[in-house]
């Protein structure tokens, strides 16, 4: 059976909305968007965070990163980090920003197959709605394929 969980790493997207808001917010509008997949919301704003989201990238199918300033320049935050372990380890990661112009060029770096632009609560949701359906293509395919193929 392919791996279903996506690792759902968020820092804050401002006052109203910490980390575990941006999340746990996500993690509903990915359940809502394939029921297949198992969303595990994780806070990254802090070291143990962070470890503990590069601690379960190997198992995990998909990593959406969650970071209001994810692409708008290239630093070393806990997202991008993230991302280099997803991409070291085959994992896809996907991003969630609040930067209006995110560079696509930042975006290759860390090997995100899709960005999507979001801001609120709503906003939020629904890009883990997208970004659940993005994740999980192929998985129907992937389940139907005869062992050791």
């Amino acid at each position: 059976m392919p791996p279903t969980k996506v690792i759902v790493a968020a820092v804050g997207f401002g006052p109203g909305l910490p980390a575990s808001r941006v999340a746990a917010t996500v993690a509903e509008g990915v359940a809502e968007g394939d029921p297949r997949l198992v969303a595990v919301p994780v806070a990254i704003g802090d070291e143990e965070g962070l470890a503990a989201a590069v601690g379960a990238v190997s198992q995990a199918r998909a990593v959406l990163l969650c970071d209001p300033k994810l692409c708008a320049a290239l630093e070393p935050t806990p997202a991008f980090r993230l991302g280099q372990e997803a991409r070291q380890r085959g994992v896809a990661a996907y991003g969630i920003t609040a930067t209006s112009r995110p560079s696509p060029f930042y975006a290759r770096i860390i090997d995100l197959q899709q960005v999507v632009v979001a801001t609120g609560e709503d906003g939020l949701r629904r890009a883990g709605v997208a970004l659940a359906r993005a994740a999980a293509e192929g998985l129907q395919f992937a389940a139907e394929l005869p062992p050791g193929t």
